[in-house]
């Protein structure tokens, strides 16, 4: 998740910066961290189903944030504004924690 504000500083870069976006064009790096992400998701039903093999609030939880996560990843753009950034993606940090939280006590 941090790779969309490498996206967001992209037009204000020094041409010499080599960051991902830099590398692969704003929509490579899109691509690129949702990838990741899915990755991450993937290891993260891997696990669960190896210590937890059933559905619980604490498995919802998680997948409600991928799957947030994976639609704010989708409509990152260099255009987005700085409250997109700061919390959209910034947020989703709290979300989690909310979430995981409130799984608890269900």
């Amino acid at each position: 998740l941090t790779i969309p504000f490498d996206i967001r500083d992209l037009p204000y870069e020094n041409q010499k910066l080599k960051t991902i976006p830099a590398l692969l064009g704003w929509k490579g790096a899109r691509l690129l961290a949702f990838f990741l992400l899915l990755l991450a998701f993937g290891i993260m039903l891997f696990g669960n189903a190896m210590y937890a093999p059933y559905f619980s609030p604490l498995l919802f939880a998680r997948i409600t944030w991928y799957s947030i996560a994976g639609w704010m990843l989708l409509r990152t753009n260099p255009s987005r504004g700085e409250y997109f950034y700061s919390f959209g993606i910034d947020g989703l940090y709290i979300l989690y924690a909310l979430l995981v939280l409130a799984a608890g006590y269900i």
